[in-house]
């Protein structure tokens, strides 16, 4: 990440934040994978019931590494929602755009998509709502053998490195967000109808500030479009680069869970005809709005 930032040691990182979390289950271990996010979890079966103190305890660890990774955990579609209700509400609308996984209502299939039509950009998931998303666990059950993987960055950390007079500009600025649930055309999104969020984002458990950026932005309330246009390119470059980022290489069954306010990601679109698809839970941050 930034040089302000040290590189943890390979197993002694973060300890004992981000070490062995003791539990009436056992303890588990978190292992850092990049300097400010992102964290593989050992010790934890996904397919039982976990403890209150277990729940706490993972918790804590997404606030603080922002992606967790489970390798190889190979979950039913009952085992994804009970893990992902430990988060919050999963969403669920009978009339989503993207449609759900064998009835399930609160799990949405993603992929296979054909080469051509796949989303292939920075975002945030929800952001179409007044009350966005808080977290979202993606686990895939097919992957390609070579690519495929998906791209994490560090909003918050972006967010720390912009200088002094630039933090000042951004964090008194809203960005509109197109309710458009789909896009028009790849990578478009409709700007006539858009809810607004501020363009720094408090984060609501921690208090850290980052930027809250993603796709579905079509223009920053206020501004003239040639300096909406400029500054929201120069942010997005700035954050998705590579100082701020995490790349998940999937293996099948992998689970991943994001805070969704805290990072945004990217689908790397470089495996051709392969097969890819996998199922996806987005959890409800009930009546929570970016502030």
């Amino acid at each position: 990440m930034s040089t302000a930032t040290q590189n943890p040691s390979p197993t002694t990182a973060l300890a004992p934040k981000s070490g062995a979390h003791p539990s009436t289950q056992g303890a588990f271990e978190v292992k850092p994978l990049e300097p400010t996010l992102a964290g593989v979890v050992t010790g934890v079966d996904l397919h039982t019931t976990l403890d209150a103190q277990r729940v706490g305890a993972l918790r804590a660890a997404l606030l603080e590494r922002k992606v967790l990774v489970f390798r190889q955990q190979g979950l039913t579609p009952e085992d994804l929602v009970r893990f992902a209700t430990y988060f919050g509400e999963p969403f669920g609308s009978p009339d989503y755009a993207y449609g759900h996984f064998e009835g399930h209502d609160k799990i949405v299939k993603i992929g296979p998509s054909p080469v051509g039509s796949r989303p292939s950009n920075w975002h945030q998931g929800g952001t179409w709502k007044a009350n966005p998303w808080a977290f979202e666990l993606l686990q895939l059950a097919v992957v390609p053998p070579v690519g495929g993987a998906t791209l994490y960055a560090d909003l918050q950390a972006a967010y720390r490195d912009l200088s002094t007079p630039l933090k000042t500009l951004v964090n008194g600025l809203r960005a509109a967000h197109s309710k458009q649930v789909k896009p028009v055309s790849r990578g478009l999104y409709d700007a006539s109808d858009y809810v607004e969020h501020p363009l720094v984002l408090t984060h609501p458990e921690t208090g850290v500030k980052g930027l809250y950026l993603t796709s579905r932005i079509t223009h920053l309330v206020g501004l003239p479009r040639t300096e909406s246009d400029a500054l929201l390119a120069f942010l997005r470059q700035h954050a998705s680069g590579v100082n701020y980022q995490y790349r998940n290489r999937w293996n099948a069954g992998d689970l991943v869970i994001w805070d969704n306010r805290s990072v945004w990601h990217y689908a790397v679109d470089d495996y051709g005809d392969q097969e890819r698809w996998g199922l996806k839970i987005s959890i409800e941050g009930g009546d929570w709005r970016p502030n």
